[in-house]
């Protein structure tokens, strides 16, 4: 095709009537999209609070769970001798 045949159908499409577009639609557009946007975020909310109930009461209780992700348990740990007699 070409741009000249485009341009000339792009031309001839009817440009709408943005005159019904007030400021009361787009004022009532915006207290739905915030509603659903309040409603979106109160489910994920819930979400998330059941998520953590149910994995914390889920969870199980390990006796020995080590304080620091890497490197020696503390009880090695030379400053934790220092105060041992």
């Amino acid at each position: 095709m070409d741009l000249d045949d485009n341009l000339a159908r792009l031309a001839a499409v009817p440009v709408p009537g943005l005159a019904a577009i007030d400021g009361a639609a787009l004022a009532t557009q915006a207290r739905v999209e915030a509603l659903r946007a309040r409603t979106t975020l109160g489910v994920a909310m819930l979400a998330a609070l059941g998520i953590g109930v149910v994995s914390g009461l889920s969870g199980e209780t390990r006796a020995e769970t080590p304080l620091v992700a890497f490197g020696p348990a503390p009880s090695l740990t030379p400053l934790i001798a220092l105060g041992q007699p």
